[in-house]
């Protein structure tokens, strides 16, 4: 019959210690090419995105072609409800880009008097 350590005074045999292999930096897997964007890649990026919201604006028009009166200014007529909003929304965004341009008139006019200012000695 085998006594315990306890028993017999003896210690209990440890664990052997185990440690994890060190990082080296072949170890580490890192891309050797990295894949940047480019500018046509964007682009092509956006042109999908274009054609996605062109369909989705062409399918709103299509589900809304009850016709009705229109007046704008000194035109009067009717035309489908779909076309008649697709226009407004194209002022509205039109409005928005005038102001916007005209904030960036503004903006290159101050930065151009900064970079006259700066270059006086």
């Amino acid at each position: 019959m085998t006594q315990a350590p306890a028993q017999t005074g003896q210690h209990a045999p440890s664990e052997p210690h185990v440690t994890a292999p060190a990082v080296t930096a072949s170890a580490t897997i890192e891309p050797q090419h990295t894949m940047t964007p480019t500018w046509i890649s964007m682009v092509w990026t956006m042109v999908g995105v274009g054609a996605a919201l062109l369909l989705a604006i062409l399918v709103f028009i299509l589900q809304n072609g009850a016709r009705v009166r229109v007046r704008f200014l000194l035109l009067d007529g009717t035309l489908p409800l779909g076309v008649g909003l697709t226009f407004a929304a194209l002022l509205g965004a039109l409005l928005v880009l005038a102001a916007g341009a005209a904030r960036v008139l503004q903006l290159r006019r101050v930065a151009r008097r900064h970079r006259r200012a700066d270059q006086l000695p």
